[in-house]
């Protein structure tokens, strides 16, 4: 496999002189159209939130969340998701729907805004059979000083044992300013293991 540390030879200016120039330096020339590593963020039994920052960057135009068995300390409680601003600070003026189905036939919604943290899947699971909450997270052009979307589609096991799958809707208020990262927040007990990357595809 090519690492960063790998040398290429290329023709310097066309001009005949040959020199050597590092693999990682063609991710930073060929630019755009490229997913990059912004952060990554695991859950170790420590905290209830996680905080995954970075994305008041106008370089790029959206960003991806790659979220892996996300599991809660306590059995039943809530996984919330919400933007963070440069303080990493929740933002308050927002807005978010959700909706739940599991295969027993299950529904579940919520909704709100302007306070409190947005629920991405409730009563989510945390015995061992039970492998937390996975799935996409995506946010839009979080550094303008606009209404920042997040949408979600997730998949869990509820602390019933049925299988369920989330997809959600956030929006913060257009004065809400730019929007630095995500905030994974359980509501009660901490975040016993897990991981959260983000990525940024350049503009």
């Amino acid at each position: 496999a090519i690492v960063d540390a790998d040398l290429f030879l290329i023709d310097d200016g066309a001009g005949g002189t040959m020199r050597k120039t590092a693999a990682s330096r063609l991710k930073t020339y060929i630019g755009g159209g490229l997913w990059d590593e912004i952060a990554v963020v695991t859950a170790d039994n420590s905290d209830s939130n996680l905080v995954a920052v970075g994305m008041n960057d106008s370089d790029y135009e959206v960003f991806m969340g790659v979220m892996s068995h996300m599991t809660p300390g306590n059995d039943g409680v809530n996984l919330e998701l919400t933007l963070v601003n440069a303080s990493n600070s929740a933002f308050t003026s927002h807005n978010y729907a959700v909706l739940g189905l599991d295969d027993g036939g299950g529904e579940s919604r919520f909704s709100g805004s302007n306070s409190g943290s947005p629920i991405c899947a409730g009563s989510v699971g945390s015995d061992t059979n039970e492998d937390g909450v996975s799935g996409m997270v995506w946010i839009t052009r979080p550094h303008l000083s606009k209404m920042t979307v997040m949408n979600w589609n997730l998949g869990y096991t509820k602390d019933n044992g049925k299988h369920s799958v989330s997809v959600g809707g956030f929006s913060l208020s257009s004065t809400s300013g730019p929007a630095n990262g995500v905030r994974i927040k359980v509501s009660g007990g901490n975040l016993e293991s897990g991981t959260f990357k983000l990525y940024g595809l350049k503009a």
